[in-house]
C-alpha cells in the first residue's frame, strides 16, 4: 500500500554522497521486489489508477518512471554540484 503524502514529506539531505545512499537504497529495494515476483503475480491483472494492467506492464512503467526520476536526479545533481556525472568513465564503450 502506498503512502504518497509521506513520500514527499521528508526533505533529504543535498550532501552529494546522502543523495547517492538514497538512490542506491531505493534500487535494492526495488531489486529486491522484482526478485520477488513470480509468473503468477506478473500474468495477473490489476487495476492501477483507474486502469486495468498486467503485472508485466506495471512493472514496465515502474521501470520507466524509475529511470524519469533517475534523470531528474542526475540532472540536479549536475545542477547543484556544478560537475559532470561521468556513469561510464571505467568502462570501454568501443564497440569491438
Amino acid at each position: 500500500m502506498r503512502e504518497r503524502s509521506k513520500e514527499f514529506a521528508g526533505k533529504p539531505s543535498l550532501d552529494r554522497e546522502a543523495l547517492k545512499s538514497l538512490l542506491l537504497h531505493a534500487v535494492d529495494e526495488c531489486r529486491a521486489v522484482i526478485d520477488r515476483l513470480g509468473e503468477e503475480e506478473l500474468c495477473r491483472s490489476y487495476v492501477v489508477q483507474g486502469q486495468v494492467r498486467t503485472g508485466y506492464e506495471i512493472l514496465v512503467l515502474a521501470i520507466e518512471h524509475f529511470g524519469y526520476h533517475t534523470g531528474q536526479f542526475a540532472w540536479f545533481g549536475k545542477y547543484l554540484f556544478g560537475g559532470e556525472i561521468d556513469l561510464f568513465k571505467s568502462r570501454n564503450l568501443e564497440i569491438e
